[in-house]
């Protein structure tokens, strides 16, 4: 309720929001793998994951969901909570447009993914928007790193599958992988559909069992 109060006033967490107390809140549902109750905590992360920002948008979306539950959440043997997880990622944890993302080179994404999040002090060789605040870049900066860490996390599920070689996630999650990929790519293609379509609000929360083929493609 006071999210939703948060976001209907169009604000946005303070930043001495408590994150770390409210990670840990989140890490034990996730650690109980009770699906209903982690799909009702992603749908909360997808619906009010504009109130989040700098820090707090951070050590929610980076630390918490990709850092610590991203195999996890992914590969997950239950659809709906595995088909949120995948529309959190590819609708919500960004929010520059894909394309805008493309074109821009992501502000040297490699930088800033090496850099681990420090982006206080971070530069580029990429112009600075001079009619972007302070704020905003941090927001781009945090696109930029979340992309990065995406891209990387699911090339090594693809590689894993593909030669066994590294083992970074539970080999009981692999009957999932191609199942999960599928569905990453056609969210995706949903994303593309959807940013073409102009609308400013992303579709909502569906698994993919509930979408016609003509919704996929959007």
């Amino acid at each position: 309720m006071w999210f939703k109060e948060i976001k209907n006033t169009h604000k946005t967490l303070s930043p001495t929001f408590d994150s770390g107390f409210f990670c840990k809140a989140l890490g034990i549902i996730l650690d109980t793998d009770h699906h209903q109750m982690i799909g009702k905590l992603l749908a909360l992360l997808y619906n009010f994951s504009e109130i989040f920002e700098g820090d707090v948008r951070t050590s929610v979306y980076c630390s918490l969901l990709l850092e610590k539950y991203f195999y996890h959440l992914f590969l997950h043997w239950d659809d709906n909570v595995r088909n949120s997880f995948q529309q959190i990622i590819v609708f919500k944890l960004i929010r520059m447009k894909r394309s805008v993302l493309h074109e821009e080179g992501v502000l040297n994404i490699e930088e800033l993914a090496a850099r681990d999040l420090g982006l206080k002090n971070v530069s580029t060789n990429k112009k600075r928007n001079s009619s972007s605040s302070p704020s905003q870049d941090r927001e781009r900066y945090i696109d930029a790193v979340l992309y990065a860490k995406v891209e990387s996390f699911v090339k090594m599920i693809q590689d894993q599958l593909r030669d066994g070689k590294v083992h970074l996630y539970d080999k009981t999650l692999e009957v999932y992988v191609p199942k999960a990929l599928s569905e990453y790519k056609m969210y995706l293609s949903r994303y593309y559909s959807w940013e073409r379509s102009g609308e400013e609000e992303p579709p909502k929360l569906v698994p993919m069992h509930m979408l016609s083929e003509a919704e996929i493609e959007m």
